[in-house]
């Protein structure tokens, strides 16, 4: 079964957008056969967020996500680094201080989204639409953003510091005030600590 799935996925990506360095061997895989499980981790996740009973972080680290509908959910403050989401779409979601450090996003849409003081750390954003989504104080140092839209992207306030963007116009995002100095983006302080829910 799960050399079928990873067959499947390979021939949805474009030649020019699959990469050797694409690891599918994760312990963890959701798809939207979870629908039900995903929805009420994202429902615990808001009680998390407001520190009520019963309320637990969403944890999505290490893990392979493909062909779900997070949009309009209020992920804020949740795990997603180190793992690999394909054909996933987060439109208008809020992802205000999450972790995406060495996660890869691959076909996936974030029109409108907001991830605010996210840790964007080696993440990887391939053939993605990021159309008027907002990155405003994130670290993204050593990040790449390939053969992805970028119109009304906003990276104000970022962290750039030794990005990578291919087949992407970073020229029709909005840059205002962004750092290419990690060191110095922490002095200005625009660096954020995570503040959501239980932390």
């Amino acid at each position: 079964q799960y050399e079928e799935n990873r067959n499947e996925i390979t021939l949805m990506l474009k030649p020019q957008y699959y990469n050797s360095d694409v690891n599918f061997d994760y312990e963890r895989k959701l798809s939207d056969e979870d629908y039900t499980d995903l929805e009420i981790m994202c429902a615990k996740h808001v009680l998390w967020i407001y520190d009520a009973d019963d309320g637990d972080r969403a944890d999505f680290s290490n893990a392979m996500v493909t062909n779900i509908n997070f949009n309009d959910k209020n992920l804020c403050g949740a795990d997603l680094s180190n793992a690999l989401f394909i054909n996933c779409t987060f439109k208008n979601a809020s992802l205000c201080d999450v972790d995406f450090s060495n996660s890869k996003f691959i076909n996936c849409n974030f029109t409108d989204m907001v991830a605010e003081g996210s840790y964007q750390l080696n993440t990887k954003y391939i053939n993605c639409d990021l159309t008027n989504a907002y990155f405003t104080a994130s670290n993204f140092k050593n990040a790449e953003i390939r053969n992805s839209e970028l119109e009304k992207t906003s990276f104000m306030n970022c962290c750039l510091d030794n990005i990578v963007v291919k087949g992407s116009n970073l020229n029709r995002a909005n840059t205002v005030n962004v750092s290419y100095d990690e060191m110095e983006w922490n002095e200005d302080g625009a660096g954020q600590e995570m503040t959501i829910g239980g932390m």
